[in-house]
């Protein structure tokens, strides 16, 4: 999942650096279609990689925004009627978890 702000401005989702969230809602919209692909096919286990410790060096608004958006995407993953339990999956998060709070 690389190049969500690149895929952005050429798509016309963001024009500025102003709103960095655009490419990276479409990077995971992309994410979940995948996923789904993956799983219709038989692929039983997916790593992704979505978020490495150089991307906390961007502008601070940036990385609150995409910690915004994992946020929100997870809770709507792990409701009653979402994707987990739909495809019977799970995630592990590996890394420095620490710097996710």
């Amino acid at each position: 999942m690389d190049g969500n702000r690149r895929y952005a401005k050429r798509h016309a989702l963001q024009k500025d650096d102003t709103n960095p969230g655009n490419g990276h809602q479409a990077g995971f919209k992309s994410l979940i279609s995948n996923l789904q692909y993956c799983y219709e096919i038989g692929v039983r286990y997916v790593t992704v990689y979505a978020f490495s410790i150089d991307n906390f060096r961007r502008d601070p608004h940036e990385v609150q925004a995409l910690m915004d958006l994992m946020k929100a995407k997870l809770e709507e993953v792990l409701t009653e009627e979402g994707l987990l339990k739909t495809f019977d999956a799970r995630i592990n998060f590996w890394g420095n978890l620490e710097l996710l709070t």
